[in-house]
């Protein structure tokens, strides 16, 4: 389970949709009663929620990592929500602490950056940050 998610009960929904605007809900319930494990790996920059405005298509994504010298492997990834191309625009094998990974941001769009850390053999999910990148006026 990703560290993000607390534990306690949690209430997923989905609502379907007709061509008509009719609809259907379902909904459940899940319970988490252990906490993942801590965070290994933060985005730090950006920010969730934050506009970039793009002056360049080059912007650098800031990954704080707590426990390096257990880290053997980081990836990040981007996905256009607009679109749903997903790509992966940083990897590596000899991690630092502070990581600071080129991304070329080739559209507008609202993207979410995500990745994983490899901490002691065990691949651990990096929290995903939203963005919207937006044409410089």
């Amino acid at each position: 389970m990703p560290s993000w998610i607390d534990v306690g009960e949690h209430t997923l929904s989905a609502v379907a949709y007709d061509d008509i605007d009719n609809s259907s809900t379902d909904v459940i319930t899940i319970k988490i009663t252990q906490a993942g494990a801590g965070a290994s790996a933060v985005i730090t920059n950006p920010f969730n929620g934050q506009e970039i405005e793009l002056l360049g298509n080059d912007y650098s994504v800031v990954v704080e990592l707590t426990n390096v010298s257990q880290t053997s492997a980081i990836t990040l990834t981007a996905l256009n929500l607009w679109t749903g191309e997903s790509n992966v625009f940083y990897s590596s094998t000899t991690p630092v602490s502070v990581v600071v990974a080129p991304w070329t941001i080739t559209i507008p769009a609202q993207y979410q950056i995500s990745g994983t850390v490899t901490v002691d053999g065990e691949v651990a999910d990096i929290a995903p940050v939203n963005v919207l990148a937006i044409q410089a006026p």
